[in-house]
């Protein structure tokens, strides 16, 4: 509907190299196969019987509707992280530019759009394509795993409810339910001790819900370090460490531990695992001269004295240091996060901070 309007719709920023090159790339979108493709999609939906009620009564439900949709937007003024909240907002008015659209009549798209709507109409169009293509990526990349596991432990594949990673809480209950079922039904753990393990899963027990993230497709594994879980587990001895904090620092000692067929108590005062570290933002400072910069230790720790001032202490930060990149190594290769990026931040003096592609490093890591 806004096609002809954007074809047109010049691009100012005061960079004419960057201009051009957007207005080509904008264009090229709108001529594209995929989109022409799409066109009997568009004119299915017939937005005219929205609001369709007389008077008084198509007013009040005009009114309601865009109040909810302000509502929605405000509630992203009391997020902490500046940089969240951005994205937030930018996504909101994304939404908000297409409803509008959507309900203007096509001669006065032109003049009724700003130049923050356009932007944010194509960023948001940009993220759910994103979106759309990792679902296929992230589908191909879980049945790869639960194949290998298959072959290598000759114990029957865990088929999800869903095609969603195991990220969220209701998905985490749904691996660990489905890891214990399948337990039950190879004969490997008795009907009470499954029960019990789906009693777990729904009270969102914390110890499983992280078994269930990092095993809930490695049964073998999960049958191993779950044995330690609930009543009737074989052991039921004290652990091997208790871990206060669910940060990066603490669900990392903790994967560990279980690496090495330990048993950890973790610790946390908040509602949900993660604690501060799924406020973090910015990425992950890491000598990793692997990656194409030309980054070396001593200057990383010139950066870090530098910034910390009278308060540095060699000691931790020599630790800091050496070991910056074995860390950055292991989220990437044991815990599979994607650090892909690399910027340069403030206070560094070459390209060292890891970040992923999408969304924020913290919520990304936990």
């Amino acid at each position: 509907k806004a096609s002809p309007f954007l074809y047109q719709y010049e691009i100012r920023t005061g960079n004419i190299v960057e201009d051009e090159t957007a207005t080509i790339l904008l264009r090229r979108l709108l001529d594209s196969a995929i989109l022409q493709s799409c066109h009997d999609v568009f004119t299915a939906f017939d937005e005219s019987l929205m609001f369709r009620e007389g008077g008084s009564e198509r007013l009040k439900l005009q009114h309601n509707f865009k109040g909810v949709f302000h509502n929605v937007s405000s509630i992203l003024d009391c997020v902490q992280c500046q940089q969240c909240k951005l994205h937030g907002k930018m996504t909101m008015l994304g939404y908000g530019t297409a409803l509008k659209i959507l309900f203007l009549r096509e001669e006065l798209i032109a003049s009724s759009l700003s130049r923050n709507e356009i932007v944010a109409f194509i960023n948001t169009i940009a993220k759910m394509s994103e979106s759309i293509k990792e679902v296929r990526e992230l589908t191909a990349m879980y049945w790869a795993g639960q194949i290998r596991s298959k072959e290598t432990t000759g114990l029957p594949m865990a088929a999800p409810s869903s095609s969603k990673t195991l990220l969220g809480s209701n998905e985490l209950v749904d691996a660990a339910v489905g890891a214990a079922a399948e337990l039950g039904r190879a004969g490997l753990i008795s009907t009470e001790r499954e029960a019990e393990l789906v009693s777990l899963s729904f009270s969102k027990d914390a110890n499983l819900m992280i078994l269930a993230k990092h095993y809930g497709t490695d049964l073998d594994k999960f049958l191993l370090h779950s044995k330690s879980i609930g009543t009737l587990a074989e052991d039921s001895g004290e652990p091997d460490a208790i871990v206060v904090g669910s940060g990066l620092a603490g669900l990392s000692a903790t994967l560990n531990i279980l690496d090495r067929g330990g048993k950890v108590i973790v610790i946390e005062k908040e509602h949900r695992l993660g604690g501060n570290s799924n406020k973090a933002s910015s990425g992950i400072n890491a000598c990793c001269p692997t990656n194409g910069t030309d980054d070396f230790v001593e200057a990383f720790r010139n950066d870090t004295i530098r910034s910390a001032g009278d308060a540095a202490q060699l000691p931790l930060i020599n630790t800091l240091i050496e070991n910056s990149g074995a860390a950055v190594e292991w989220l990437r290769d044991r815990v599979g996060v994607d650090l892909s990026l690399v910027a340069q931040l403030g206070g560094h003096v070459f390209k060292r901070t890891h970040r992923p592609k999408n969304g924020m490093v913290g919520a990304e890591v936990i």
